[in-house]
């Protein structure tokens, strides 16, 4: 008997590729977009001559790009070759003294190498842009704030109440209502809250980037059209939260900004990275702007449970030399 079920399931699964394709392809303009204009936004804030990256894949290749980047997060001087050359030699030089200083400040570069980012490979070039935002901004960021904290905050930190109940950083952003409640969080009053509409998604989102460039000062990184789809990319959100971390770190509730670290500590595993910890990568010292030789930042959610246990273990200790003594006198 024919088997006229087969060629339909082909079909079904030739379906199922191309759409998991067209899923990849879109999330990677995405990227491509948000991470060019997170280096426009990061270099014109600290060097206002440095020319602007208008195509990711073949700006980064002679390696000025990637050194200005590295110089302006960790306030470093690196040794550049000749700026925009089309030597090869050159511009694997200048990629190579980019990579080794990341190396050098504890990076794990797992399949990244100076050939790929020269030849503008996309997924390379997005996966080094993408640990370089985490661990040199939003990683750096909260490693800085956690060493701040002293006992007196910790409790405040713990009870402080959050209204963003951010369970992911994909499709709980799309409508538009967290980044407006994230910008209330900031700067009370900035956004009628009542005049957000669930359904007014598109409204919703532009109105929030507007409000955060022109209020908060933080760059629009993406447009609505990243985020009302189907799937929003979870590293172009956290790369735009991350902005508003990065500048107002005690303002933003400190549940949203674990689990931040947390999604994206999951999403760098999911490239081969297990680096990201903030016992292991090394801080930047304000003072010199260099890494901090052998830094440790313990949680101090970790900090407060020891504490906690010591004093119970003290009252314990004596509670039975006071009930000893009691028997023995009796």
């Amino acid at each position: 008997m024919e088997n006229v079920g087969y060629p339909h399931a082909i079909r079904r699964d030739s379906d199922v590729c191309n759409r998991f394709h067209n899923l990849k392809d879109e999330q990677q303009r995405i990227q491509i977009k948000t991470f060019t204009n997170w280096i426009n936004a990061t270099l014109s804030k600290n060097n206002n001559d440095q020319r602007k990256v208008t195509d990711l894949m073949s700006d980064i290749k002679d390696g000025v790009i990637l050194l200005n980047i590295l110089e302006t997060l960790t306030n470093s001087k690196l040794t550049k070759e000749m700026p925009k050359s089309t030597r090869r030699p050159l511009q694997i030089n200048n990629v190579s003294t980019a990579l080794n200083y990341l190396r050098r400040r504890g990076m794990k570069l797992v399949n990244i190498n100076c050939t790929d980012i020269v030849d503008g490979k996309p997924s390379i070039v997005l996966g080094l842009v993408w640990k370089i935002i985490l661990h040199l901004q939003i990683q750096n960021t909260l490693s800085r704030r956690l060493r701040r904290t002293n006992s007196q905050d910790i409790g405040k930190l713990l009870t402080r109440s959050t209204s963003l109940e951010a369970k992911d950083f994909g499709k709980s952003w799309r409508n538009g209502e967290l980044f407006n409640k994230l910008i209330n969080r900031i700067k009370p009053g900035a956004i009628v809250e009542q005049k957000i509409q669930p359904e007014n998604v598109r409204e919703n989102l532009q109105n929030a980037f507007k409000i955060a460039e022109r209020e908060l000062d933080i760059p629009q990184l993406l447009d609505p059209d990243d985020v009302d789809v189907e799937k929003p990319d979870e590293v172009s959100i956290i790369t735009y939260v991350g902005e508003f971390i990065k500048k107002y770190p005690d303002e933003v509730d400190v549940c949203l900004k674990e689990r931040l670290l947390t999604r994206a500590r999951r999403l760098s595993y999911s490239h081969g990275d297990s680096s990201l910890d903030l016992v292991r990568v090394k801080p930047l010292d304000e003072a010199s702007g260099k890494p901090c030789q052998e830094t440790r930042t313990i949680p101090y959610i970790c900090v407060l449970v020891f504490v906690i246990l010591y004093k119970c273990i003290w009252y314990i200790f004596i509670f039975f030399i006071i009930h000893n003594t009691f028997l023995r006198s009796s």
